[in-house]
């Protein structure tokens, strides 16, 4: 669970006014939630299955998205989810272009009623991976309380798409003390997420 320090911490924009103010119609409230969330936009709409079936528009379909969770973000939901909210948004919007594109493609190319159902199985399917993907991301950041204190440093620091040399550096330890850490930390997650693969 975040603490409300943790705003403080990270110099977070405060998402709560800009919601507010984005909900109640003030552009420049818009453009600023828009940019704070810009760099996952573009990160989901570059991802293969999207630029394959959407090209140069995923990135305009993942910032409908965007708006779509200014849009239904309700007063009073968990502020610091907001991030989640925003990225489940986006990934809906992507899926169902997607989806789109295909039966479009089914039906351009005389396939079957058959054939379309397929190609939405199998897209379902992906999407799916991507949301079991994040619950167990979830449940990964709910578990860090139950690690040692340098265990959740090192799990939280590759969370963040840090190596293992910069979160060495940043906590004061050789890569070795860092591995260490990582392989008993992933261990006892395994454990208590009962994962045995």
């Amino acid at each position: 669970m975040i603490k409300g320090s943790a705003k403080r911490k990270y110099d977070l924009p405060d998402f709560e006014a800009l919601l507010k103010d984005a909900k109640n119609g003030s552009e420049p409230a818009l453009l600023k939630f828009l940019q704070c969330f810009e760099g996952l936009a573009v990160k989901l709409s570059r991802q293969s299955v999207c630029t394959d079936k959407l090209g140069e528009d995923a990135l305009q379909i993942a910032n409908l998205g965007i708006l779509k969770a200014v849009r239904d973000w309700q007063e009073g939901d968990d502020i610091y989810r907001v991030a989640a909210f925003v990225t489940n948004k986006i990934r809906t919007e992507l899926h169902t272009a997607i989806r789109r594109q295909q039966s479009v493609e089914a039906m351009e190319s005389g396939s079957s009623q058959d054939a379309s159902v397929k190609l939405d199985a199998q897209s379902y399917r992906a999407f799916q991976l991507s949301q079991q993907n994040r619950l167990r991301l979830w449940l990964v950041r709910e578990c860090l309380p139950l690690l040692s204190h340098q265990q959740t440093k090192v799990i939280k620091g590759l969370l963040e798409g840090k190596t293992v040399l910069l979160i060495g550096r940043e906590l004061h330890l050789d890569t070795r003390t860092i591995s260490l850490h990582r392989s008993r930390a992933i261990k006892k997650l395994r454990l208590l997420l009962g994962v045995t693969a």
